[in-house]
């Protein structure tokens, strides 16, 4: 019940209050230490499934001794510290029920849906001013930085769907409301019209969906049908939606007219441009250091002189927009490595078919994607929301 209400109260934190989600963490870490032994502290490195993120935190530390700004480096390794000691502190906690999965994503879910009301309302009424926002590439505002809160969003509404699905025994309100969930979030997700989060929702839909046909394939008639239509609509929705939703409409205008000013030399300073000058920055480390990378605190620095010097951008002070470049940069092709054993690892200690194994693939391919084109493990609140569901997930006994 401790473990539920810290983690309750990390999730609300993680939309409006980082100091809230750094005590529930703190709280979490205490709770796990009142149960710790020398010979559980043993037991520990053995764990295939806990220890192994210990090396997401090793990734970033090991990289210390050769950084030369340190103050960078310890503020990304302060981001990375949960992943040092919440898996900890989840393997000393005993007795985690597979009821606790479903408290806290109903608890998230709710959250989510209660956390986008305020914002979609803002939005309604303001219809004009979100449309200038878009057209100017900036997005429509919301309670934490726009693409990480999308990417929430879509993991909330893939995980009320498989809970509506894949839980056995459920009643009609818990569907009803579940089913209106979806709805509610899939919608809203159009109308911020966030392109990292629609790509992480439709993607997830339609895994989903080859999932389902794959599992109806000994099956005949109307589950095989039901799955084959799923997959069609997932597949036609995107082009549908952006006929119906003007926000979606203005930001793929704004994208393309993004694309075509990226072809001009002179024009440099827009959101996809200065996307793609990241990774160019973070290939041009990556080749003077492609080792042992230039050090995680020195990648900052290291972009701003590229910026400088190849575009003329001495304000621009960005880290690559991509997880993995931005590793690979700071600690070098065995720190990637390190990085993706830690990181991947853990999913292969569970069942992938059950519900939590549907949940955790849900929530790792909702951060393998932003990985691509974000550095989203370089929010504390990140790192929050991804520890807390994928622990709870792996640490639950099978139900």
């Amino acid at each position: 019940m401790v473990l539920y209400m810290l983690c309750s109260i990390a999730i609300i934190g993680i939309f409006y209050s980082k100091a809230l989600t750094t005590g529930a963490i703190i709280g979490i870490f205490l709770l796990g230490l009142s149960f710790a032994s020398i010979q559980k502290m043993k037991t520990f490195f053995n764990d295939k499934a806990l220890m192994p993120f210990i090396l997401v935190f090793l990734s970033v530390f090991l990289s210390g001794s050769y950084s030369d700004d340190l103050v960078e480096w310890q503020t990304a390794l302060r981001v990375k510290l949960p992943f040092l000691i919440l898996p900890l502190a989840f393997f000393f906690i005993p007795n985690l029920k597979s009821d606790i999965l479903y408290r806290l994503h109903y608890w998230l879910i709710a959250v989510t849906v209660v956390v986008a009301g305020p914002v979609l309302v803002h939005a309604l009424l303001h219809p004009e001013e979100m449309l200038s926002l878009i057209s100017k590439g900036q997005a429509i505002p919301t309670p934490i930085e726009h693409v990480k809160y999308s990417m929430f969003n879509a993991y909330a509404a893939i995980s009320a769907l498989i809970l509506l699905v894949e839980q056995k025994s459920i009643s009609r309100f818990e569907k009803t409301c579940l089913a209106l969930t979806v709805v509610f979030l899939i919608i809203f997700m159009h109308i911020i019209a966030v392109r990292t989060g629609l790509v992480i929702l439709y993607g997830s839909l339609f895994i989903y969906g080859i999932y389902k046909l794959i599992s109806f394939k000994k099956n005949s008639g109307p589950s095989r049908l039901s799955a084959m239509t799923f997959i069609i609509l997932v597949a036609v929705s995107p082009f549908i939606a952006i006929q119906v939703s003007p926000t979606l409409k203005q930001k793929i205008g704004y994208m393309n007219y993004d694309w075509m000013q990226s072809r001009n030399a002179q024009s440099q300073e827009y959101s996809d441009t200065e996307r793609i000058m990241t990774y160019k920055a973070a290939w041009q480390i990556i080749k003077s250091n492609p080792l042992i990378g230039t050090g995680y605190g020195d990648v900052r620095q290291e972009a701003h002189l590229y910026y400088d010097k190849n575009y003329n951008r001495a304000d621009l002070f960005k880290l690559p927009h991509s997880q993995f470049l931005l590793t690979w940069a700071g600690s070098g092709l065995l720190g990637l490595i390190i990085f993706i054993s830690g990181f991947y690892t853990p999913l292969l200690a569970i069942k992938w078919n059950s519900i939590r194994g549907l949940l955790l693939m849900s929530l790792y391919f909702n951060f393998t994607l932003s990985f691509l084109v974000e550095n989203s493990l370089e929010r504390s609140m990140s790192v929050a929301f991804f520890l807390i569901v994928a622990l709870v997930l792996i640490r639950i006994k099978e139900s």
